[in-house]
């Protein structure tokens, strides 16, 4: 899941072909990837408790380039910060 904007494919299948064309060695991104964790939430299904902050374009890219080539290796940093209570504004 995403907490900001939405997947914009052409931005995915951009960062995936840059990937795609670089020498594996020299990958790289400029960006850590940022994740949330909810710690208070009960769900049934794991994957409602994560949510990017950054990079969710990027970690698309990523899969479609492991779909590709499941032998790539490419090292990132990805930040995950764990919050336990969760504030929601209404206007």
């Amino acid at each position: 899941h995403s907490f900001n904007n939405k997947l914009n494919q052409n931005h995915i299948d951009n960062i995936y072909i840059d990937l795609y064309n670089t020498e594996q060695h020299k990958r790289f991104f400029t960006n850590p990837i940022i994740l949330i964790e909810y710690n208070d939430i009960k769900s049934e299904n794991p994957v409602d408790l994560i949510e990017s902050i950054d990079g969710h374009h990027r970690i698309e890219a990523l899969k479609l380039l492991y779909l590709k080539d499941p032998s790539t290796k490419f090292e990132f940093i990805v930040y995950i910060y764990k919050i336990t209570t969760i504030s929601v504004i209404f206007f």
